[in-house]
């Protein structure tokens, strides 16, 4: 995860660097939902062009897909707020 997002912020250098860790969570929420919803793994990735896109989505199919709310529900902030915590960790802004 950490080679995917070291990419992901070289590609994203033009923003600031917090509001790239926002998106980045936001866009691991919703690929961890469409994941956990049962969205088969070709839809999602014929769905965009964006290599940051597809390397999150690779990454949130290697994660187990739960069968109640509950779990899906913290699967999808557990998996979104790793992805924000390592993208501060990747552009010096962790503690």
């Amino acid at each position: 995860m950490k080679k995917l997002l070291a990419a992901a912020l070289m590609l994203a250098a033009s923003f600031a660097q917090a509001d790239i860790c926002v998106d980045i969570h936001g866009l691991g929420a919703v690929i961890m939902q469409h994941r956990q919803h049962g969205t088969p793994l070709p839809d999602l990735l014929a769905a965009t062009d964006s290599e940051l896109a597809k390397a999150l989505i690779i990454q949130a199919y290697k994660q187990p897909r739960f069968a109640t709310e509950e779990y899906q529900a913290k699967a999808i902030q557990d998996f979104a707020e790793a992805l924000m915590l390592e993208c501060y960790n990747q552009t010096g802004m962790g503690v």
